[in-house]
């Protein structure tokens, strides 16, 4: 642990890996392992150490349930969504309502396309979410999926809010320049106008800077997924051209 606290990590996990090889180790010893490997930007070995530690801890401890959570979430990381599926829905069986574990079901759920899937688990996030509110970004929205186009990183993530009667932003998806900082975003926006004429709920929508733009393209509240990312990515490539555009004010 000393030699853990002195950014010694080598040493560190030579001290962790020989004391998790004696009989009776503690459980601290199988998960910092990992962690080391983490911290040494080795995320596959990471990997291996959290499903050595799932074996040797007790299901009745917490640190099982962090192990659990842990190979879900590296499993995402390396787009092994069935595997990270595997993980996670063992989690969630143990805890039904925590909502990191459903955010990160969910992505593992979109990876592979099994959106019908995804629609029982968001209404127990949202149900989660209206009675114990959320830490950090999940106490106004969720990451539902994740993934890298042209070789850019795009993060999608859905707010909870539905504003009455003004216009809001529901699905956001932030893609991120080579630094991993918000280049800009593409949005659906709900917009009351267009729903009291009986158009459809949500335009497409973009932020870049000061500047605002919206698109002549349009989808219903049970949208088709792969038809709002195809969009999303035509507007990555500039082939839809915005129909009106404005400065934001600060």
């Amino acid at each position: 642990y000393s030699f853990y606290n002195q950014n010694k990590l080598k040493k560190a996990l030579f001290a962790y890996t020989t004391s998790a090889e004696k009989l009776n180790s503690p459980d601290r010893s199988y998960l910092m392992i990992p962690q080391v490997y983490n911290d040494l930007n080795q995320p596959r070995e990471a990997l291996v150490g959290y499903y050595v530690a799932r074996e040797k801890i007790a299901k009745e401890s917490r640190s099982y349930l962090n192990c659990l959570f842990n190979i879900g979430l590296h499993e995402l990381l390396l787009r092994d969504f069935v595997k990270a599926e595997i993980a996670l829905t063992e989690l969630i069986e143990i805890e039904p309502n925590d909502q990191e574990t459903l955010t990160k079901l969910i992505q593992a759920y979109y990876g592979q396309k099994k959106y019908e899937k995804v629609k029982p688990l968001k209404r127990r996030l949202y149900a989660a979410h209206a009675r114990y509110k959320g830490k950090g970004t999940l106490e106004t929205m969720f990451c539902f999926d994740q993934f890298e186009y042209d070789g850019k990183q795009v993060k999608a993530y859905e707010k909870f809010d539905k504003p009455t009667g003004q216009i809001y932003y529901k699905h956001v998806f932030y893609i991120l320049d080579n630094k991993g900082d918000i280049d800009y975003s593409v949005h659906t926006e709900n917009s009351p106008i267009s729903i009291e004429l009986g158009k459809a709920k949500y335009i497409l929508g973009k932020t870049q800077g000061n500047v605002h733009s919206t698109y002549q393209v349009s989808f219903e509240a049970d949208f088709n997924y792969e038809e709002l990312k195809l969009s999303v990515q035509q507007i990555m490539d500039n082939k839809l051209t915005a129909t009106a555009s404005s400065s934001i004010a600060h």
